[in-house]
């Protein structure tokens, strides 16, 4: 599981710095790694996790996003 992670990571990181690759598509797979290091932390209960990934979808910018897992993090029991 963590080595399929690293993996991942590794082609995610190459897609986000080549220059060729069109914005959208790197913000794809941002998202992307996001919502699969959301699944691997084991510190999340299922509904946590869920709600967690629904923000990264909804998420305009990154500082929608940092402001909306703030706010959820700190209003929430997630451990759930």
């Amino acid at each position: 599981m963590e080595k399929d992670y690293i993996k991942y990571l590794i082609e995610c990181l190459k897609v986000i710095q080549n220059p060729d690759v069109e914005q959208s598509t790197k913000e794809k797979f941002i998202k992307e790694l996001l919502k699969k290091s959301i699944d691997y932390n084991f510190n999340y209960g299922d509904a946590t996790k869920k709600a967690l990934k629904d923000i990264v979808d909804i998420s305009a910018t990154e500082q929608e996003l940092f402001v909306s897992i703030m706010f959820y993090l700190t209003s929430n029991d997630v451990s759930c």
